[in-house]
């Protein structure tokens, strides 16, 4: 009795198996019908955003027009729609624009719609709309008559993006000096500072331009600007090689016992990356070896284990111990 009991189970769940299958046939055969695979795989999404989407378009690249299935333009815009909100939290933007790109994965009539995400090739491209100004492409690419020819036009001269780089930081990373000169005539603030608090002086540091350090400085960039973690761009130049733009900003007044957040100074940091020129230029400006960082460090501590190569090291500590006993 308790066999058959379970050989008609058996029967039941058999039958339920082949109901769902032939159900799954069934449905799959009406929607091929109703939703033949499209002559094109792949698709560009160009989207705005502004705090959420704000306009978002399906466009099939071979003809150059939006996508004519309505099914599937619904179904990729669903999926572009669900991908946006990572992709644009990885760029740190609150408006952006850009086009993704996205295909259609599986075989025959059974696929879905992908749409990558930011950083997969050929993925997503996404733009700052505000650094595409007019003003802050010439900053990068064009020329200071461009530059003049905007501003006559009343282009905003301290235009910035949304990370707060300026067109005069762009001209600086970029080191065009015609423009860069262009712009500071034109009215650029010099000691505007980026979200991160740093300036185009930092930048010329950064990029260890001295011919840009100096005109920067001529125009009234602050020597002694910090940054968001209270670096000084004398701070930064002492971990370089470059012993002219110390020179430069220790000439224009830059404080050289002036401490960041850890409680480093200028002197800490060429014991650890600079080169004996530096520190003596440091020490002459009279920077003090006997200074300690919050974590207790001294810069002949920090000397010790420089990176510095190894001759520079032994002429970094012997300048310290020649310079006066600290306790």
């Amino acid at each position: 009795m308790l066999y058959r009991k379970l050989r008609i189970r058996e029967f039941v769940v058999a039958g339920a198996i082949l109901i769902v299958s032939l159900s799954g046939y069934l449905f799959v055969r009406y929607h091929r019908q109703r939703m033949p695979r499209p002559d094109s795989a792949h698709f560009l999404v160009p989207f705005a955003w502004d705090g959420g989407v704000k306009s978002l378009r399906v466009v099939n690249p071979r003809t150059g027009e939006e996508e004519r299935n309505k099914e599937l333009r619904k179904m990729i815009a669903l999926e572009a729609a669900q991908k946006l909100p990572t992709i644009i939290k990885l760029t740190g933007l609150q408006r952006a624009e850009g086009v993704l790109y996205c295909y259609l994965s599986g075989t025959g009539e059974l696929y879905r719609p992908i749409c990558l995400t930011y950083g997969e090739p050929p993925g997503a491209s996404v733009y700052d709309p505000e650094a595409r100004r007019p003003v802050m492409l010439a900053a990068e690419y064009g020329d200071a008559r461009e530059i003049r020819e905007l501003v006559s036009r009343g282009e905003q001269v301290n235009a910035h993006d949304q990370h707060g780089v300026t067109a005069l930081m762009r001209a600086v990373r970029s080191q065009r000096m015609a423009v860069l000169e262009a712009l500071t005539d034109a009215g650029a603030d010099v000691n505007a500072k980026d979200f991160e608090g740093r300036t185009a002086l930092s930048y010329a540091v950064d990029g260890q331009s001295v011919a840009a350090v100096g005109t920067l400085l001529a125009k009234g960039a602050d020597a002694n600007a910090a940054d968001n973690s209270g670096r000084t761009a004398l701070m930064v130049a002492a971990g370089s090689h470059d012993s002219e733009i110390v020179r430069a900003l220790v000439t224009a007044g830059a404080r050289v016992n002036a401490t960041d957040k850890d409680g480093e100074t200028a002197l800490m940091q060429a014991a650890q990356f600079g080169t004996p020129a530096i520190f003596r230029m440091l020490l002459a400006a009279h920077a003090d070896p006997c200074a300690r960082s919050r974590d207790g460090y001294s810069a002949i501590d920090l000397a010790h284990s420089s990176l510095a190569r190894p001759n520079d090291r032994v002429k970094i500590e012997a300048l310290l111990k020649s310079s006066r006993a600290c306790n």
